[in-house]
């Protein structure tokens, strides 16, 4: 038997090796239904809370401004609206907007395979069993640091919204602060403004 030679692993390779590895884990530690689990565990408004709302939408020379005051009480969110809205816009909208990352299991989600330029994780898809009102589908960016939806596009019957999301502490918890985004097809820019968090 000739002798055995030794074999060589260079510090390059070893970290080529941790590297491959440890992307490999990152994408399949969670399937689709623990990143909606750990979605839905961190975020939302806590039950016996009031918030306000301000909508803002902007199309060519017109401008709308809806207020809601939204309560959250026994898992039910209600909301009392005052102002003008859009034709367009349903009455469920203020609602929709606030429990937007509290809905994902009404969605039939895949994870797909591309990731954000920030490194969320993508889901998107169907409405499971949609009946005509509210969104049909969704494409929802969550960030995997705090799992939270940071960015969402949402289909609806009367045209498409993309928002992003931006959190703050309230309360003792981390809750919406603000969204801003844009209404196709009408072009329509909405900004949306949450205040006064509190306990009922």
């Amino acid at each position: 038997m000739g002798a055995s030679r030794p074999v060589t692993i260079t510090v390059a390779a070893i970290v080529g090796i941790l590297l491959l590895a440890g992307t490999a884990l990152a994408q399949g530690a969670y399937d689709v239904a623990e990143i909606i689990r750990l979605v839905e565990a961190n975020s939302g408004m806590p039950d016996r809370v009031r918030v306000n709302q301000s909508i803002t939408l902007r199309a060519f020379l017109f401008t709308w401004r809806v207020r809601s005051t939204l309560e959250h009480v026994g898992g039910e969110i209600t909301a009392t609206t005052y102002g003008n809205p859009p034709d367009f816009m349903p009455a469920s909208f203020p609602v929709e907007l606030v429990t937007l990352d509290q809905r994902l299991s009404m969605f039939e989600l895949e994870l797909l395979p591309e990731r954000t330029s920030e490194g969320y994780l993508v889901l998107g898809g169907p409405r499971i069993g949609f009946d005509g009102s509210g969104a049909q589908e969704a494409t929802l960016m969550v960030d995997p640091n705090d799992w939270r939806v940071k960015q969402a596009t949402l289909k609806y019957p009367w045209g498409t919204i993309a928002v992003d999301q931006e959190y703050g502490p309230f309360l003792g918890y981390t809750l919406l602060r603000r969204q801003r985004g844009v209404i196709r097809p009408y072009g329509a820019v909405v900004e949306v403004e949450y205040s006064d968090y509190a306990l009922l």
